[in-house]
């Protein structure tokens, strides 16, 4: 399980790429849904998934990047190799996520309503 650290991002789909904090391909994401957290007295939309990674990525509180692939008829950016970068260029960019616990903790419930 995995938790993005940014309210507002990208949303991450089955399939994108994950990589460790170090940049190493560590596995893809199966599912991800957005989720209701407290947060500050008020209440937020997070996105939590789930994703094969290798073990050596798995532990508890590990920082993960989440590469969110462009969807729809543009597909993503054409990417120069990195030793012909030029201004202007693109290039995917990752979201930053959290290795949760395998159980949630009862003390993350929904609010009430939910």
């Amino acid at each position: 399980r995995f938790r993005v650290l940014e309210t507002g991002s990208r949303m991450i789909h089955p399939g994108d790429p994950v990589a460790s904090a170090r940049g190493e391909f560590v596995g893809e994401v199966t599912s991800c849904a957005l989720c209701p957290v407290r947060r500050g007295g008020g209440e937020v939309q997070q996105q939590v998934g789930m994703a094969y990674v290798l073990g050596k990525a798995a532990r508890e509180g590990s920082r993960l990047a989440i590469y969110p692939l462009p969807r729809g008829k543009k597909g993503a950016p054409e990417e120069n190799p990195r030793d012909r970068v030029r201004p202007g260029d693109r290039t995917v960019l990752p979201e930053y996520a959290e290795v949760l616990p395998r159980f949630r903790n009862p003390d993350d419930e929904p609010s009430e309503g939910d």
